[in-house]
């Protein structure tokens, strides 16, 4: 018995290893820090601090850390990421931040702005991977 939970463990940290610290929400529809705030009420039993002039939302997760999330105004200084983001038709950028060994407790607030608003989480990276539809 003692063999299989440390098998879980290094399991666990195995798929923990590959999953960034820094994400893109991207989505089609312009989506305002307000409305990402709104999402999680204390029905939700998750909440989330608003910071309007810094545009930035941080939802803190049950028992964890937090997944941080700054508006990104448009366009960047970046060219190629630009016409990565016109191509895909995006209107709305934040960068967001979270620890990695959080992400199975993070996954699914990430989940539910996607529900609820639309568009999709993405590694902020070249491959731009994982998704989180």
């Amino acid at each position: 018995m003692k063999n299989k939970s440390k098998r879980k463990k290094i399991k666990e940290n195995r798929q923990t290893s590959s999953v960034p610290k820094e994400w893109l929400y991207l989505n089609p529809e312009e989506v305002a820090p307000r409305e990402i705030a709104q999402i999680f009420d204390k029905r939700s039993g998750i909440s989330a601090q608003l910071w309007e002039e810094a545009k930035v939302v941080e939802i803190e997760l049950p028992e964890a850390g937090a997944v941080d999330m700054e508006w990104l105004k448009l366009p960047t200084e970046e060219a190629d990421f630009d016409e990565y983001l016109q191509a895909q038709q995006i209107r709305s950028v934040f960068l967001v931040t979270l620890v990695p060994e959080d992400f199975g407790k993070a996954e699914p607030v990430m989940k539910q702005i996607t529900e609820s608003l639309g568009g999709y989480f993405c590694g902020d990276n070249e491959s731009f991977t994982p998704i989180v539809r």
